[in-house]
C-alpha cells in the first residue's frame, strides 16, 4: 500500500533569500515576512524583500487561533486585495514552515490508521493519529485537504506521514475547527517536523462578516 517517499513538489517556504516570495505545498503564491506590530483589531507585517508594511486582521491568522501573533513572529502569508478598500492585505498568515511539506487528501480511514492519497502521485501515504496533533490526534475525515511530512517509521523502516496539518484556502497550513459543535479540537502544526501542534477545544469557526 506504501512504498519509497516521490519526490516532493515544493517545500512551504523555499528561503527568505527568494525576496520574500515562496511556493506553497499546492504551488499557490506564498509570502514571508515579520509581525511588527498591532492592536487588537489589526496589525502590520514586515514583508521580506519590500519596504512597505502590509496590513493583516485577527482573522486572516486562524492558524494562530484568530488572533495576531507577537511582534517579531516569523510568518507566511498570501496577499489579497481588500473588498472594502481595494488595497493588498494579508490573508492565511501561519507561522514560517522550513521544513518540506507534501500535499494530498485524506483517502482511507480505519480509525487506528488511515492512507493519505498523494497530489505528487505513487503509492497512498500511511498515516497514524498520533500524528495528527492539529486535528486532536485523531484521523482527519475523508476527504479532508492535508500537508505534511515524510518520515521513517522506526518500526517498519517504510515511510509514513510525519507531521500532519490542514491544509489552507491558499496553500500552505491552515486551520482545523472540529467537525463536531462545542467539541471540535482546532490548532495548527508546529513549525518544524515532528513538533506539538497547537489545540484548542472549540466547535466551528462562526461564518460572518468580521469588524475591522
Amino acid at each position: 500500500m506504501y512504498g519509497e517517499a516521490p519526490a516532493a513538489r515544493a517545500p512551504l517556504v523555499l528561503s527568505t533569500a527568494s525576496r520574500g516570495v515562496a511556493s506553497s505545498a499546492v504551488g499557490a503564491p506564498r509570502f514571508t515576512g515579520e509581525f511588527t506590530r498591532g492592536s487588537a483589531k489589526f496589525g502590520f507585517l514586515k514583508q521580506d524583500g519590500s519596504e512597505e508594511d502590509m496590513f493583516v486582521l485577527p482573522k486572516s491568522c486562524q492558524a494562530f487561533g484568530g488572533v495576531l501573533p507577537p511582534p517579531g513572529t516569523r510568518v507566511s502569508f498570501s496577499i489579497v486585495t481588500d473588498g472594502k478598500t481595494g488595497r493588498p492585505r494579508a490573508e492565511d498568515v501561519g507561522p514560517e514552515i522550513t521544513v518540506q511539506l507534501y500535499s494530498g487528501t485524506m483517502a482511507k480511514s480505519s480509525g487506528q490508521f488511515g492512507f493519505i492519497q498523494q497530489d505528487q502521485g505513487g503509492d497512498t501515504m500511511f498515516v497514524l493519529p498520533l500524528t495528527c496533533e492539529a486535528f486532536g490526534k485523531t484521523l482527519p475525515p475523508i476527504g479532508t485537504r492535508l500537508v505534511y511530512t515524510i518520515t521513517t517509521d522506526e518500526k517498519t523502516g517504510r515511510p509514513r506521514a510525519g507531521t500532519v496539518y490542514p491544509e489552507g484556502p491558499n496553500g500552505g497550513i491552515g486551520y482545523w475547527a472540529g467537525s463536531k459543535g462545542g467539541s471540535g479540537g482546532g490548532g495548527w502544526g508546529a513549525a518544524s517536523a515532528g513538533g506539538k501542534g497547537y489545540g484548542r477545544s472549540q466547535g466551528p469557526r462562526a461564518q460572518g462578516s468580521y469588524p475591522y
